[in-house]
């Protein structure tokens, strides 16, 4: 077996377990914002300090018109395969708080008026469509909401990409990888949460083979993008074009995913959160200096 694609793909096994596991556990809980956006803040760090550490160095050192032409094809490149992504493929829509605090209360009231009708009255009793609105919300039993079929397949996407960089990286140094998948560990955590979200109300047999599409194309993307870096390690000009092209992704990441989303209530910033973008970036560079 191919060294690169080995390590590549056993890279990858991390980040796709613990987005395993933070489906799974999203689909009966979600944690506070304050800690989504800490964990989020010190992922865009380490991400940061990886481009800065392992993927700029052969960009700047690139010569002659060739090396050149790839570090401008391929950073051109990761731009706009991102853009593209996040043009072409959805985001879940979520209601505001305040809108999700007066949606549970309405919930409760219908709940309660029904218990009421029910105990006032001997005989069997429904609610028809008619009588719905009175109630302030519909009741809508589980397995009829619509499946989230275009967000799943953005994750899936999103899954695909981030395990194309990490073998990317990976066949660039193994430090680099070990970062890289360590920052990925993190996003993909909360991208599972927020892909358990959008599952709510699925039945079990539709919602557990869902979240289990991403981490499987995280692993398998991890072994081609490893595999092919390691390919194209003789030629020196693709070997630069495909690291130019992370690097744009990742910063892409940093920029427009972790930062933006971890931000996104519209709160005020909280010192200890957003000082965790520079305890990444900081705890990446001694990763490094450890692992030689």
């Amino acid at each position: 077996m191919d060294p690169h694609l080995y390590n590549a793909a056993l890279l990858g096994t991390g980040p796709a377990v613990f987005m395993l596991i933070f489906s799974v556990v999203g689909l009966g809980c979600t944690p506070p914002k304050a800690l989504s956006g800490a964990l989020q803040h010190f992922a865009a760090g380490i991400l940061l300090s990886a481009v800065a550490q392992e993927l700029v160095p052969p960009m700047v050192a690139a010569e002659g018109l060739e090396q050149n032409v790839a570090v401008i094809v391929g950073f051109s490149l990761g731009v706009l395969v991102m853009l593209l992504l996040g043009i072409l493929l959805p985001e879940p829509e979520e209601l505001p708080e305040s809108k999700q605090s007066e949606e549970a209360i309405k919930r409760k009231q219908s709940k309660t008026a029904v218990a009421e009708i029910c105990r006032r009255r001997t005989d069997s009793c429904s609610v028809s469509e008619q009588q719905e609105p009175l109630l302030g919300v519909s009741i809508v039993p589980q397995g009829s909401l619509p499946f989230p079929t275009a967000f799943l397949m953005a994750v899936v996407i999103d899954g695909c990409m981030d395990g194309l960089l990490l073998g990317i990286a990976s066949a660039a140094s193994e430090s680099a990888g070990t970062v890289l998948a360590i920052s990925l560990a993190i996003e993909m955590s909360f991208l599972g949460l927020t892909l358990a979200t959008s599952l709510r109300g699925q039945p079990s047999s539709k919602a557990l083979p869902a979240v289990l599409m991403s981490p499987i194309a995280i692993i398998l993307a991890a072994a081609v993008g490893g595999y092919f870096a390691g390919l194209l390690a003789s030629a020196e000009a693709f070997r630069i074009g495909l690291l130019s092209f992370g690097a744009s992704a990742l910063l892409f990441m940093v920029a427009e995913e972790l930062l933006l989303e971890a931000h996104a209530d519209g709160g005020e910033h909280v010192w200890w959160v957003d000082m965790q973008l520079y305890v990444g970036f900081l705890s990446s560079i001694y990763l490094s200096k450890l692992m030689g």
